[in-house]
């Protein structure tokens, strides 16, 4: 269909067909420096081209106020999914808020990064009552063997099964804490649509993700000096046993 979004300070106004569009130009609804853009284009553009009206220079004020209103140029689109809001050079750090498009896609995924860091916590509290009933076992057992008379042994054991305990603990919570951290920035990106409740929430996700690297090239790193020593003891050992 032959549908444009339409936009105005970086705000959407709604998606209209090209005879509304034109019919909003003549009565004023719609201004010639509004933006409009659809899925195939490489960039938004100015209503004054896309209707084929005067592109530079003033014109009257849809309004009628009778104050000229300067049409400026299209600016160079680094993102073709963000409506432009002006053309003037600032830090968008400091000013101004998230374009429309940018909040409606990190809202369409918060519902789904929730539901998974929901079924990570379950996860992550069925992994801990695991945890912790192998470590009742273990010192259960750690204290029969000090009991025996190797005092050492019982103790050693109790904290390997600690120390492993927690480290299986930290690989589930950490990377649980993170996804959800990020899902609540996305609602609090939702209401204030700042950048700096942007940066927090993407910050969270490059932990995440940051995280999960790490564990996969260390898996991956595991996998192939076991794989080594496996070969190895093919070329090696076990010719020599033989």
């Amino acid at each position: 269909m032959n549908t444009y979004t339409v936009a105005r300070d970086g705000q959407e106004l709604g998606t209209f067909e090209m005879a509304k569009i034109q019919e909003g130009m003549r009565t004023g609804n719609f201004k010639p420096t509004d933006w409009a853009w659809k899925e195939g284009m490489d960039e938004w553009v100015r209503l004054s081209a896309l209707v084929g009206a005067p592109a530079a220079g003033p014109v009257v004020s849809p309004t009628g106020s009778g104050k000229p209103v300067a049409v400026e140029p299209s600016p160079s689109a680094v993102n073709p999914y963000a409506a432009p809001a002006s053309t003037t050079m600032r830090n968008p750090m400091v000013a101004g808020a998230v374009p429309y498009p940018v909040l409606q896609e990190l809202r369409g995924t918060q519902p789904w990064v929730r539901f998974i860091s929901i079924l990570m916590w379950i996860m992550s509290i069925l992994h801990l009552l695991v945890v912790l009933f192998y470590l009742g076992i273990g010192l259960f057992g750690a204290g029969l063997v000090a009991n025996s008379g190797s005092i050492g042994t019982g103790i050693g054991s109790a904290a390997l099964f600690l120390v492993m305990g927690g480290i299986s603990a930290m690989l589930v919570i950490y990377p649980t804490l993170k996804l959800s951290k990020y899902a609540s920035g996305i609602g609090r990106l939702s209401l204030s649509q700042s950048y700096t409740d942007l940066t927090l929430a993407l910050a969270e996700q490059r932990r995440f993700w940051k995280f999960c690297g790490i564990l996969i090239a260390i898996y991956l790193l595991i996998f192939l000096t076991l794989f080594i020593l496996v070969f190895a003891f093919g070329l090696v050992i076990a010719p020599g046993v033989r």
